[in-house]
């Protein structure tokens, strides 16, 4: 045998072993390529309802240009990510083995339905689980929304049954409870079986006003403050949808009703119910007409009722220094100010209105300054719901703006020694209380001017 002739069987060997190694590979390969759970046209982008029934009820998600929402049994925000997670994991699923199948289904069985825009659907049903991580899963569909094919049911992964076992849908809902709290809030108003009466601010332009159960200026930061902790309110835990006794709750006569309502109109009421357990801390509440029962922690209802002192402006007045032009005192008692401070310019001038040719003379802008400082600036170090009382009071201050109108009219009360706190209030019905440190230059004032006004 020549070299040329066994270089030939050779060859031919080699040939004859890669075909049967690639016949080999085909076939091999064949095997691996499994067709996909939902085919072709069922990517996740075009998915535009999920619908979830289980032994909790029936939940339905839709897709609004991509943000996916909670719509039934009632509209709640969600985690998207929950949504694109189970819709990825659906998609991945590829079926290695498929067999007809009639299913009877029970009422504690999970079905889930994916709708596209066009109306067309498909329905799984994840079955019973089978050995080494696979799982069998019920399906049918329909492409015209009228007529489904016949059930079958296909060998796959169990990825569908882990995730909806470890994530299931009713925990795909944001802890936050009202989403009217914000930027937009335009009221809040607070009933609370503690409270006599309502607790209500209100915006009023660009400030806040309590409007219940006294009207006054509110404290801006305080009210701020109130809204931040509304804002991250969350409820602890999930408990029933459409519960049918809500009094097992404590929520048909809840002991707390907060309504928050946004500029545009839209009010969002939370009612907080019964403790959890008789040694629990945690209360049952729910949005109002909103089916769904959930637990706040004692954390959470802390930042629910704010004292009303800490929302009602400190100040004893609002008025801004810049528009004050003149300042009247008036000993209690006395029918006609004691003295009259006005704005020249940069300077400020003292006179007694009552006096005849009474000149005016220079005032101190020290004092004038400090008087301003308490009635403008200075807050108050308790707020008492009380009318002054009468023994207390050593007078009344008027502050005019540039055209003479009342800004404001502020009476001054003091406490006899030893304390000696001062106590003012431009509000009927309402004391705020100050330090006995607190300036309050009318004695200096008075001494200067030339005449004063008989008893």
């Amino acid at each position: 045998m020549t070299w040329r002739i066994l270089g030939t069987l050779w060859i031919a060997a080699a040939a004859a072993l890669f075909a049967a190694w690639s016949a080999h590979q085909s076939r091999h390969n064949q095997r691996d390529v499994q067709p996909m759970l939902l085919g072709d046209g069922w990517a996740v982008h075009l998915i535009q309802q999920l619908d979830i029934k289980d032994e909790s009820g029936a939940i339905r998600f839709n897709n609004d240009a991509g943000v996916w929402e909670q719509t039934e049994p009632f509209e709640w925000s969600i985690d998207v990510f929950a949504v694109r997670d189970l819709l990825g994991t659906i998609e991945r699923l590829a079926v290695s083995r498929r067999e007809e199948f009639t299913p009877i289904l029970k009422p504690t069985d999970t079905v889930v339905r994916l709708t596209r825009e066009d109306g067309a659907w498909i329905e799984l049903v994840p079955s019973d689980r089978a050995a080494a991580g696979r799982a069998w899963i019920g399906i049918r569909q329909s492409v015209d929304n009228t007529t489904a094919s016949a059930w079958s049911r296909v060998t796959t992964r169990d990825d569908l049954h882990s995730e909806l076992e470890n994530n299931p849908p009713r925990s795909w809902r944001m802890p936050s409870v009202l989403s009217t709290a914000g930027a937009e809030t335009s009221r809040i108003a607070l009933r609370s079986t503690l409270l006599d009466q309502p607790l209500i601010v209100e915006r009023l332009g660009a400030r806040w006003m309590v409007t219940s159960p006294i009207t006054t200026r509110a404290n801006q930061g305080g009210v701020d403050r109130w809204i931040e902790s509304l804002q991250r309110l969350a409820f602890s835990q999930s408990v029933a949808d459409a519960p049918s006794d809500l009094a097992a709750y404590g929520l048909t006569a809840p002991l707390v009703q907060i309504a928050v309502s946004e500029s545009s109109g839209r009010t969002e009421t939370l009612l907080v119910g019964q403790p959890c357990t008789p040694s629990s801390a945690d209360r049952f509440a729910m949005q109002d007409r909103v089916p769904f029962v959930f637990t706040l922690d004692d954390v959470a209802l802390r930042g629910l009722q704010p004292q009303l002192a800490v929302l009602i402006a400190p100040e004893a007045c609002g008025v801004a220094v810049a528009d004050v032009f003149s300042i009247e005192w008036t000993r209690d008692g006395a029918l006609v100010p004691s003295w009259r401070i006005e704005r020249d310019n940069d300077k400020w001038l003292i006179s007694v209105p009552s006096a005849e040719g009474g000149e005016k003379q220079s005032a101190s802008d020290r004092l004038v300054a400090q008087l301003l400082t308490a009635l403008t600036t200075a807050p108050a170090t308790e707020i008492a719901l009380q009318e002054m009382p009468t023994e207390l009071v050593v007078g009344s201050i008027v502050l005019r703006g540039i055209d003479g109108q009342e800004l404001v009219t502020v009476v001054v009360g003091r406490e006899a020694p030893p304390a000696l706190r001062w106590a003012m209030s431009d509000t009927k019905g309402l004391l705020r209380i100050y330090s006995s440190q607190l300036m309050l230059p009318f004695d200096e004032l008075t001494s200067l001017v030339t005449t004063v006004p008989p008893e």
